[in-house]
């Protein structure tokens, strides 16, 4: 487990480099460069050229990195690739100069993703796969606080912001990459015909994976959409105190997530069917959503988030799971790619999936519009709980012996 900790650590680096110009650097560039009013359409642009940047480069590179011996090779220079677009970002002086710039930024940092997702896989044990599963996808929250923090301190020194986590994402991977030993898995790979690997990938089971994450993804997002309209009619509050509970809704099904992650990883739970764990998990989501939807207070509410988050937390470790048990070892860099496609896609269908249920829940003559929409979003857990059938059972077969992979 020495390896998968320190590929997890890896995994919240990288993600720390990309958060903050996300957050703050980005934002403050463009208004350098536009007016107040083409402001919120080129941020826009810039961030969906980056967001396809990043679903494309995922897998293509998992694709590459399952082909190649070298995956540290490609870990290292896409974080020094990466630290030295970040270095170049400030200093763009057109909208589409910026929006290239920062594509290219989620290109090279997404070839680290690729790199560590076949790296966790190498060699990984059966029973360890919903533990490995519980840190990364605790890490996939965790690792934004460093660049969340240095947005928040330094919010208007955007090469500062741009800088300071690239740079220490280079010094961490440059350290750690040192003690990743890779397995012979991936010398084999290399003598596969062109386009095996996706043949082997896209199984029925492995889909039905797929399908459940970008629905769980779909819920996260669609949750707290329309949340600050919601305290600002149910309970007659301000913009400002609705942004506020929003913010610390937000922030404690966020906590959930992690500490149900984390949970899953460091007990016994982790020793139980990641179908029985997902199938719980979803049970739980259902009940959150209705108490949302029928909340007579905001503290119901936010609890309810965190309730939800919690939830969350432990089926995006168990799909995870149950895709590292339907992928072969030396096809994960490609398969775990395509699931942080389906993860983003759930990010993008949730606003218009939640608009159409805030109309159809008008009708529904529950408390309000709201409610109605928060009872009808049971309706895409519904549909995953009979998806959770047509996934792979966990394999008996063991990865072949490796090496001592840690230095």
């Amino acid at each position: 487990m020495r390896r998968v900790i320190l590929l997890a650590l890896l995994q919240c680096a990288v993600l720390g480099a990309l958060t903050a110009p996300a957050v703050v650097g980005l934002s403050v560039m463009i208004n350098g460069m536009t007016t107040p009013a083409d402001a919120p359409a080129t941020l826009a642009m810039a961030i969906t050229v980056g967001g396809v940047a990043a679903m494309a480069a995922s897998t293509l590179f998992g694709w590459i990195s399952d082909r190649t011996r070298a995956r540290r090779k490609w870990l290292v220079s896409g974080a020094v690739i990466g630290m030295a677009l970040s270095t170049v970002l400030p200093f763009t002086t057109t909208p589409l100069m910026l929006a290239a710039v920062w594509g290219l930024t989620q290109i090279a940092y997404n070839a680290c993703f690729a790199a560590i997702n076949g790296l966790v896989s190498e060699g990984l044990d059966a029973r360890e796969r919903t533990r490995a599963s519980g840190l990364f996808s605790a890490a996939a929250f965790i690792g934004t606080l460093p660049g969340l923090a240095v947005a928040a301190l330094f919010p208007s020194q955007v090469v500062l912001v741009s800088l300071v986590v690239p740079a220490a994402t280079t010094v961490v991977v440059l350290v750690v990459a040192r003690r990743i030993q890779e397995s012979p898995i991936t010398a084999s790979s290399s003598s596969k015909l062109p386009g095996s690997g996706v043949r082997e990938v896209i199984t029925r089971r492995f889909l039905s994976v797929l399908l459940l994450r970008m629905m769980i993804s779909m819920e996260l997002t669609a949750g707290l959409i329309f949340a600050l309209y919601l305290f600002m009619s149910r309970w007659d509050l301000s913009e400002a105190e609705a942004v506020r509970l929003v913010s610390a809704s937000t922030l404690l099904g966020a906590v959930g997530i992690v500490l149900s992650s984390l949970t899953v990883a460091a007990t016994r739970i982790r020793l139980l069917d990641a179908r029985v764990l997902l199938s719980a998990a979803l049970l739980v989501l259902v009940a959150a959503m209705l108490l949302r939807g029928l909340a007579d207070s905001v503290a119901v509410f936010v609890l309810a988030t965190g309730m939800a988050g919690m939830a969350i937390g432990v089926g995006m470790t168990a799909t995870r799971s149950l895709a590292h048990a339907a992928l072969p070892p030396d096809r994960s860099a490609l398969g775990l790619g395509v699931l942080g496609v389906a993860n983003s896609l759930g990010g993008i269908i949730a606003p218009p999936v939640a608009s159409a249920l805030l109309i159809a829940g008008g009708s529904m003559g529950i408390i309000d519009d709201y409610a109605g929409m928060y009872v009808l979003l049971v309706l895409p857990i519904a549909a995953c709980l009979a998806l959770i059938p047509g996934t792979l059972r966990a394999s008996s077969r063991r990865p072949p012996k490796t090496p001592s992979p840690v230095a």
